[in-house]
């Protein structure tokens, strides 16, 4: 059942190896081939509950699996608005404009 000595693999390696189909472990999971996608490609994690149903299906143990962390995406934090007044942005207050006609 379980893997001897040497690297872990993926979900998706192991899903392979087996020969289950992704629409296969959704059904087992009772959830969509969609978000299986998402679990073998690491863009989610499964709760406990499923990674156990997982392995079941798989015929396979937890510790087998390389679980594969999500990227964590760094972003900018947003400026100030003490900084945008002085970078000279927009801070949300309208801009005088002119009649249509202009001025007289």
């Amino acid at each position: 059942m379980a893997q001897k000595a040497g690297k872990k693999k993926t979900l998706a390696e192991w899903r392979e190896e087996r020969g289950v189909t992704v629409q296969a472990l959704a059904d087992a999971l009772g959830t969509t081939r969609g978000r299986m996608g998402d679990y073998l490609q690491g863009r989610l994690e499964p709760s406990v509950t499923r990674a156990q149903k997982i392995v079941e299906v798989l015929n396979i143990t937890v510790d087998d699996v390389a679980w594969v962390e999500k990227a964590k995406v760094s972003r900018p934090a947003p400026p100030k608005k003490a900084d945008a007044k002085k970078d000279g942005q927009h801070t949300g207050a309208a801009a005088p404009q002119e009649d249509a006609e202009g001025s007289s």
